[in-house]
């Protein structure tokens, strides 16, 4: 049977080329790599995530752009971000990343084409009761074997008003930020969420 000499569990700088390809080693067999720390198996979900929310935001303020231009007026863009893009959650680094980057692309992009007679704002639905979310509620609520509205209720007991968005809610937030009542908001990322995140 191998002793373990004193000291030996404790990570020590290296001395000499073996030493520190065991170091090396230690640390990546220790160490979540950032991609696994952020929820991610694989570099694929990364660029899927932001090949949809970042460049259908890109690609969509283009399009828009060439659309207003044609038509010889300015116009609204609006974009869907979410309340995960103005406050970190847990397990949501990919997804959040992506949605405080479509912020920071409306704000930009709100500056950049101000004089052209375009505003470029943005909405932040919290957590909307759709079928997919239902679907993730009974799931939470089997796993924990408990009834599909305890698993709702998991979802809504953060929520000051008590409730998951309905998606008339967000429509309504969108409408305003369609309308006329919002001629002078340019560059803003409106929450709609229930009172999850205050800003």
């Amino acid at each position: 049977m191998r002793r373990l000499r004193p000291g030996a569990g404790v990570l020590r700088r290296p001395r000499g080329d073996e030493d520190a390809r065991r170091f090396r080693r230690h640390r990546q067999q220790r160490r979540p790599r950032p991609a696994d720390a952020a929820g991610v198996d694989h570099p694929e979900i990364f660029h899927k995530v932001f090949d949809v929310n970042v460049g259908g935001t890109l690609w969509g303020i283009q399009a828009a752009i060439e659309a207003f231009t044609a038509q010889g007026h300015g116009g609204k863009i609006i974009n869907a971000c979410s309340q995960a893009g103005h406050l970190g959650n847990p397990g949501l680094a990919v997804y959040g990343g992506s949605k405080f980057a479509i912020r920071g692309i409306t704000q930009t992009a709100a500056r950049d084409l101000a004089d052209r007679g375009i505003t470029v704002n943005g909405f932040c639905p919290g957590i909307v009761d759709t079928p997919m979310m239902r679907g993730i509620a009974q799931q939470t609520a089997d796993e924990a074997g408990k009834p599909f509205e305890w698993g709702m209720q998991q979802f809504a007991q953060n929520i000051a008003l008590g409730r998951l968005s309905q998606p008339d809610d967000v429509a309504s937030c969108v409408s305003y930020l369609a309308g006329p009542d919002s001629d002078y908001m340019t560059g803003q990322s409106l929450l709609i969420d229930g009172g999850m995140v205050y800003s």
